[in-house]
């Protein structure tokens, strides 16, 4: 997987090749499957730290987001993606934890 860094570069490079409402534009069917990755404890402390989470031993709610960027990014930052990536900012986020998850299991 691309590094975060490459990723937004490539992303920034794209972007004013791509207009949105392109008449025809489609999002591609394009998919990506990983592996099952276990959470890196390192990764997950100082992530933890720097957003003021707590070491409870529960994995943070924004964390999943973090593993799945990279993935998200070199799709949209395909060539056949039909929007630039510059812009595509979303300005209000609301996420419901249902359960806690440990961070000791291998994420899909």
């Amino acid at each position: 997987m691309p590094s975060p860094v490459a990723s937004l570069v490539r992303g920034a490079v794209t972007s004013p090749f791509k207009r949105p409402g392109r008449p025809g534009a489609a999002l591609p069917t394009s998919r990506i499957t990983l592996p099952p990755a276990p959470v890196v404890p390192g990764h997950l402390a100082a992530y933890s730290r720097i957003c003021g989470f707590s070491e409870s031993g529960a994995l943070p709610l924004t964390y999943p987001h973090v593993l799945g960027f990279a993935p998200a990014m070199r799709l949209m930052t395909r060539w056949d993606f039909p929007l630039p990536v510059v812009g595509l900012v979303h300005t209000w986020i609301e996420i419901t934890r249902h359960r806690a998850r440990s961070h000791g299991r291998r994420w899909n």
